[in-house]
């Protein structure tokens, strides 16, 4: 027995220092209508990678903990500048969990994500928006931020899409390096 407990403790201190290491390859986001969805996407620098969907049995074991049992579901992968990473899945079930119901004007806190995109064009992006009449939650602005290895100057804006999830667009404009330190 302390030998057993012994072996376990070992295993998961072993366990415990080969962390795996992960990346995000992409975010899925539950959506109301997911063309409506792949359309605002296309306007702010995203593509059609992936369309799939159609016909599910709703009396079968789910992977997602729904609060409904659909019989349909459609689900769009979106790509940006890299096919691999970073991707956006929009999925939308005819019988979708509730939807949280909020003022597009709401604060974010606990428990609400910040979808961060860079982009090349925050301004083109930007004139998009204002097209299709999106809140803004912060207009474009210019910042300094630091990062590992340099000081970023970068123009950002924040917004919130067609069902609510809040988006970040960022563009880098200038990078500096660190300032030396004396040592």
């Amino acid at each position: 027995m302390v030998r057993t407990l012994l072996g376990l403790i070992v295993g998961f201190l072993i366990f415990d220092a080969e962390a795996a290491t992960s990346v995000v390859r992409r975010t899925t986001l539950l959506v109301s209508d997911v063309e409506k969805s792949v359309a605002f996407c296309e306007k702010i620098g995203f593509h059609i990678w992936l369309k799939t969907g159609g016909a599910r049995d709703p009396n079968q074991p789910i992977s997602l903990p729904l609060n409904g049992k659909p019989g349909l579901s459609k689900f769009t992968i979106m790509a940006g500048k890299d096919e691999w990473v970073a991707m956006v899945g929009l999925l939308q079930y005819d019988q979708p969990a509730l939807a949280r119901t909020r003022d597009v004007m709401d604060q974010i806190g606990v428990g609400d994500a910040v979808l961060m995109i860079e982009t090349d064009s925050v301004d083109e992006v930007y004139a998009n928006l204002q097209a299709m009449n999106t809140p803004m939650l912060q207009l474009p602005k210019e910042a300094k931020t630091r990062s590992a290895d340099s000081i970023k100057t970068v123009r950002n804006m924040f917004f919130r899409d067609p069902d609510g999830y809040v988006i970040e667009m960022s563009q880098v404009v200038k990078t500096e390096p660190l300032p030396a330190t004396g040592k």
